[in-house]
């Protein structure tokens, strides 16, 4: 019996059922997911801080879920091979590149985010459960929908408002922080089922719903809910808002409202781009209409701000491209100002209510792009990077762990990990995500060489490994030797060779496999996920005093 699991401090939906698949394989037999979070509070995520599961307000894992459930209980106990293999099994398919589970049968199809997997005979199905679309449904929102066969031509049809992270729910919690935003929006849909057509009606069945139109070429826009939906020519008999359908009502529908509707812009995750070559910036925006107007404001730190009014591409989704003229080498600094229909100016980021060339207007903030000149990628910047960081040491004190501590010149900080207990067969070290330094850099291929900027504070040397990982699983790694002075280290791409990589967080229970190695293969630039950094000594003895200081990580050309 599996007490409880879940995949901590992941909003990723891919998990699930690889773990149920796991729990077969090893004959469990029973196994409970912890924890759900409630209704009430799941907008902030007060509850237990690592976990982050509710139908509403995390769709994607909830659908992963239900699949699952479905894993559990349909799969045999047996050895169903090791990553990448294991990705597909029997009737289901996870991948971590497209944040997507997946199940497909000859009656039911779920999928956890978009797939262009097509179902095993779409004239036979009899459920199906997803988010965002499929080669049977196209859907414009964010929220979970759910289409269940009631009689030929007749369905239920359920719609989840959707669900818009706007900040990281496993940070400091507080019921005044927003985390998930929900919101009913009126969003385009597509049903291509035999079973329906092309001309079907639409009727609404939960309370106030009162929605009823007709479809042509089976498109239509729909708001959360519940639905009736009939083929042209289908004759309804039996079904009544209050029919049961197995263990609910047809009417049934819970949701919560939004516990606002305040503007509120997320942080672009676009670090850097290459200079000289235009770049789309993409925008999350919720608490707008779409008679809103969404302004990008960009400049060159001390140059004038250019305006470039935002596209809205789907609701609370907007993009503006940035000419190649204003992406010179250095830094660009960008603010998003929403005009409301009333004319009310809100800046971001900071939510400054007002006209932000106001004379009174103080508002400073902005967010930056670093605009490479080609010669030098950042991956890891002590400074800017050691928030971000996946820390993996044996113990925490206040004499040892993470520390930023002075580098070698005034203005450099230099992360530090220590350990006052490492055994021989011991390591400490990090993880850093590093795909969102990578995606804007055009000429990525390009980039040929690792320089490391390091060193230790042991009177012995220290060997750590630098390796890059890429997002299928696979590690190509490096060595060197940490002194007691600073040096600059170039490591080749070309040498890098296939290695392990640390599973982090720590699997728990601590008996779980700590490395992993996926079969070789070379990482592509283009494909790096993250960036691994491990230590241990050279030396052999008992546990020791350890530790190594890190100022930055460069990728240069030759």
């Amino acid at each position: 019996m599996v007490y409880e699991f879940d995949a901590g401090d992941v909003l990723q939906s891919n998990l699930y059922p690889a773990m149920a698949r796991s729990f077969r394989k090893a004959g469990f037999q029973w196994a409970t997911q912890f924890a759900y979070d409630p209704l009430a509070t799941a907008y902030a995520n007060t509850e237990y801080q690592t976990h982050y599961l509710n139908l509403a307000y995390t769709p994607s894992k909830a659908i992963s879920l239900l699949i699952a459930s479905q894993v559990f209980h349909q799969l045999p106990e047996k050895d169903y091979g090791a990553f990448p293999a294991d990705t597909n099994f029997a009737a289901f398919r996870v991948s971590y590149q497209q944040n997507l589970s997946e199940m497909n049968t000859a009656q039911a199809f779920y999928y956890s985010n978009s797939t262009a997997t097509k179902p095993v005979n779409a004239a036979k199905l009899q459920h199906i459960a997803g988010v965002g679309s499929s080669p049977v449904i196209h859907y414009d929102g964010s929220g979970a929908y759910f289409l269940d066969k009631l009689e030929n031509g007749i369905w239920r049809l359920e719609v989840m408002p959707d669900a818009v992270s706007i900040r990281d729910p496993f940070e400091k919690a507080s019921l005044q922080k927003e985390v998930t935003r929900i919101q009913y929006e009126n969003q385009p849909m597509q049903i291509m089922l035999p079973d329906l057509g092309q001309d079907f009606a639409v009727t609404g069945i939960n309370t106030g719903n009162h929605a009823s139109f007709s479809t042509q070429n089976s498109s239509f826009r729909i708001r959360p809910g519940t639905y009736l939906i009939l083929k042209k020519g289908a004759q309804n008999k039996h079904w009544q808002a209050q029919s049961r359908m197995e263990n609910i009502r047809l009417s049934e529908f819970v949701a919560p409202k939004p516990v606002s509707n305040l503007p509120f812009v997320v942080k672009p995750n676009v670090e850097e781009v290459s200079a000289g070559k235009p770049f789309t910036l993409k925008i999350k925006v919720v608490g707008v209409d779409a008679a809103d107007k969404v302004t990008l404001q960009i400049n060159k730190v001390l140059g004038i701000y250019k305006m470039i009014e935002m596209n809205r591409k789907t609701a609370g989704q907007y993009e503006a491209e940035i000419p190649a003229e204003l992406v010179t080498p250095g830094l660009l600094n960008y603010r998003i100002i929403i005009q409301k229909t009333n004319n009310q100016l809100i800046t971001f980021p900071g939510a400054v209510v007002g006209d932000p060339f106001g004379w009174d207007n103080f508002n400073q903030e902005s967010w930056p792009v670093f605009v490479s000149d080609a010669a030098a990628i950042e991956l890891f910047n002590a400074a800017k990077d050691y928030q971000k960081l996946n820390v993996y040491v044996t113990n925490y004190s206040r004499t040892e762990g993470p520390e930023l501590v002075a580098g070698e010149k005034t203005d450099q900080l230099s992360f530090k990990l220590s350990t006052q207990n490492l055994g021989d067969k011991r390591s400490i070290g990090f993880q850093l995500f590093i795909a969102d330094k990578l995606k804007g850099i055009a000429e990525i291929s390009s980039f040929t060489k690792l320089i490391v900027r390091a060193k230790t504070s042991n009177p012995d040397p220290v060997q750590i490994k630098i390796a890059l990982i890429g997002a299928d699983a696979a590690v190509n790694a490096s060595f060197i030797t940490l002194k007691q002075q600073y040096q600059d280290f170039e490591i080749p791409l070309k040498q890098l060779q296939p290695d392990s990589l640390l599973l982090l967080p720590r699997p728990y229970p601590i008996f779980m496999p700590l490395w992993f190695k996926a079969p070789a293969a070379s990482v592509k630039l283009a494909q790096a996920d993250k960036l691994e950094v491990l230590a241990w000594p050279l030396t052999s003895g008992q546990d020791r005093f350890f530790s190594f200081e890190i100022e930055s990580i460069l990728l240069e050309k030759d």
